[in-house]
């Protein structure tokens, strides 16, 4: 505090009251139990949980957010997943979380005020944000507080069911410092103008009934993603086929309803710059059949089948499941399915298992599933994605905690080493002139290195071979180069960042977490400080370490 010029009775004398209000109001809504002949049996557990939560987010226990060279820059925090019919209104400092992550947040069921009001009464709390997700919270406008969050890096709304009208779009036109913002599921009225947005690098406007590009995306100096798949796109103006090849490679069109003559003109774009907007335009594909029962059910007993039948029709009752059975139907076009059905539908039924069985992973599936895919071989490569969510939960289930680290050291260690092979993948690409498909020239790395890479929950068939053709000597060096980066710096740092693992370790190995919380603590008159410095390089240093032996274990077996 003397570094920070602050005297030190003042401030130990603030936060005294700054926590006993905390508490107060913390303590006023778990006490609130709105309209009780409805309220869910779950929700004052959740409420509790939450609270907790909080209450580690005030006194900076959460996951702090390190800069390049090691500083603490702020700490995030994390709210999902909790049924509560109201979020607490706080006045407490929580400028110094910067991250704040809202995931399948239900709130509602008797309050004075609407959900909206009472969201933004809460996100009011948190103006220092650098990123911001809402995303499955069921909202239906944009709050206010967010115009007010100056300094956000990220956002994302993704997943509600927001109706943006202008003034909702001037709202997010002046958050001018945003570099990624996603709007998946939302309703656009109108042209999205981004032109204010200059620092943007990413903007995901899937499936948002887009007409047009967003005015002045073209201009946008830093953008490099442009997701504006299954949206009503007629045409493609004449300054997106004369404008930046960087912006246009990120660029995704799949579903929309493309004329024959704008096919036509991106598939001779492609021709002459080897661009394909995420098209396909001369795969012979299957067609898309329906979802069927009997199908992904085949060769269980009979009991066995109702019971999953009905787990089933209960998910398809949600209204965010339709993407997800869509994918499952589309599964019906990969290779998989024309080669190894039978393991294919015994993977199918694992994934449909545990996204009756478990919500948390439910909405991490139905998440997954609504990114949109080209062909059918990105169908096999997005289902992967969902069967890793699968292994992932399987692995926290585990009772022998020895074997779930293991199986999660596994699983994390392989998302690395396919991040760096997606990386190999499109530089084999930029190496290519005249037409290529990025997507199969990665899935021919996959498929190749699967093993050798232990590459977790990979599709075993491709149906594109030719289109993905790489020399064999190419692949087995890239396989080389990525199997010396094991326990290297990149690996550590993918792994320590990963908030599955980061919360695996927490539980795990809660009393070396407690122990280094604890040093950085000391009594001053009876009051307890600590060094957040101080706390944030041990911690880092126990994460890296308990990262480094559970590899160890890994490559000793």
């Amino acid at each position: 505090m003397r570094a920070l010029n602050l005297d030190v009775e003042q401030e130990l004398t603030r936060l005294e009251h700054e926590v006993q209000v905390l508490q107060q109001q913390l303590s006023t809504w778990l006490t609130h139990r709105p309209d009780f002949d409805t309220h869910d049996v779950l929700a004052q557990q959740h409420k509790q949980e939450m609270a907790s939560e909080l209450r580690k987010a005030w006194r900076k226990e959460t996951p702090p957010l390190i800069d390049s060279e090691g500083n603490v820059v702020g700490y995030s925090l994390a709210l999902n997943n909790w049924r509560v019919p109201t979020l607490p209104v706080l006045t407490a400092d929580f400028s110094h979380i910067r991250q704040l992550h809202m995931t399948g947040m239900r709130v509602g069921a008797g309050m004075a005020l609407g959900v909206e009001a009472n969201f933004n009464q809460f996100l009011l709390g948190f103006r220092s944000l650098t990123s911001l997700k809402v995303e499955f919270c069921g909202l239906a406008s944009l709050p206010s507080a967010i115009g007010q969050m100056a300094g956000l890096l990220e956002l994302s709304m993704a997943y509600n069911f927001l109706s943006l009208v202008q003034s909702d779009q001037q709202r997010l036109g002046g958050l001018v410092q945003l570099q990624r913002l996603s709007l998946v599921g939302c309703t656009l009225h109108g042209r999205f103008d981004v032109r204010a947005l200059t620092q943007l690098r990413e903007l995901n406007l899937s499936n948002t009934e887009a007409v047009i590009w967003p005015q002045g995306v073209m201009q946008l100096p830093h953008l490099v993603r442009l997701d504006l798949s299954r949206n009503h796109i007629i045409t493609v103006p004449a300054e997106v086929l004369s404008g930046s090849e960087t912006i246009n490679r990120g660029t995704a069109l799949q579903e929309n309803d493309l004329t024959p003559a704008t096919l036509n003109q991106l598939r001779d774009y492609q021709g002459r710059t080897g661009i394909n907007f995420g098209l396909h335009h001369d795969a012979n594909h299957p067609p898309r059949l329906d979802f069927d029962d009997l199908v992904w059910l085949h060769g269980l007993a009979a009991d066995e089948r109702l019971i999953r039948y009905q787990a089933c029709q209960l998910l398809r009752e949600d209204p965010r499941a339709l993407s997800f059975f869509k994918l499952i139907d589309d599964l019906k076009t990969t290779a998989d399915y024309e080669l190894i059905k039978d393991d294919l539908v015994v993977r199918v039924q694992s994934v449909l298992q545990e996204a009756a069985a478990n919500e948390q992973v439910r909405n991490a599936l139905f998440s997954l599933a609504s990114i949109p895919r080209k062909c059918c071989d990105a169908v096999s490569l997005l289902f992967s994605q969902l069967e890793v969510q699968v292994l992932v939960a399987k692995a926290l289930a585990e009772g022998d905690p020895n074997r779930a680290e293991r199986s999660l050291a596994r699983i994390v260690r392989g998302e690395f080493r396919l991040e760096v092979l997606d990386s190999f993948a499109y530089e084999e690409c930029r190496k290519r002139s005249g037409p290529f498909d990025e997507l199969e020239i990665g899935f021919t790395y996959r498929l190749k290195l699967k093993a050798v890479l232990d590459l977790p929950a990979q599709p075993k068939h491709m149906k594109f071979v030719s289109l993905g053709f790489v020399e064999q000597a190419v692949i087995d060096q890239a396989g080389v180069k990525i199997l010396a980066m094991d326990n290297g710096e990149a690996m550590l740092d993918y792994m320590t960042n990963d908030p599955m693992w980061d919360r695996f370790l927490r539980n795990r190995y809660a009393d070396q977490f407690e122990a280094v919380y604890n040093a950085s603590h000391r009594v001053v008159r009876g009051r307890d400080i600590y060094d957040a410095e101080r706390y944030a390089r041990e911690l880092q240093a126990l994460v890296n370490r308990l990262t480094l032996d559970a590899l160890a274990k890994l490559n000793s077996n």
